[in-house]
């Protein structure tokens, strides 16, 4: 491997290890927020009205999960495939992948659903439920 190469990987690296610092701090900051409003106002400021979007949608698809709406069923609410629900709903509880969209699950023919046991797909487990909880 030549030396540019290398240094690339090193940089790649470094880069990532200095993102996942950064996003450490930003959840360090917001739990010890105490105010909504200065909550909202941070996520106002570091969010875009389309990754807003993105989020609000991906809330509200484990919601609809959890009151038993079916795929077909949330997809037409949401306008999205049936396949971008299941894989919405397979990355939040699959703890050891970050997120993945279907096309890129397909692409790199990452298999998940052998990965999931009964007790890792409950809602009792999860710690958004919280979050979830009183959306609809």
């Amino acid at each position: 491997m030549k030396k540019e190469q290398r240094k690339k990987i090193f940089m790649g690296r470094q880069a990532e290890k200095w993102q996942e610092q950064l996003w450490k701090k930003l959840l360090y900051r917001l739990s010890q927020t105490r105010s909504k409003e200065a909550v909202e106002y941070i996520l106002t400021k570091l969010l875009s009205n389309h990754e807003k979007r993105i989020l609000l949608k991906r809330l509200a698809v484990m919601t609809l999960i959890k009151s038993r709406r079916s795929y077909r069923e949330i997809s037409e609410i949401l306008w999205l495939s049936p396949n971008t629900v299941s894989m919405i709903k397979k990355n939040f509880f699959d703890s050891t992948l970050q997120h993945v969209s279907y096309y890129a699950s397909r692409k790199k023919n990452i298999r998940l659903g052998s990965k999931h046991s009964s007790s890792d797909l409950s809602f009792n487990n999860s710690v958004l439920v919280e979050i979830i909880d009183g959306f609809f």
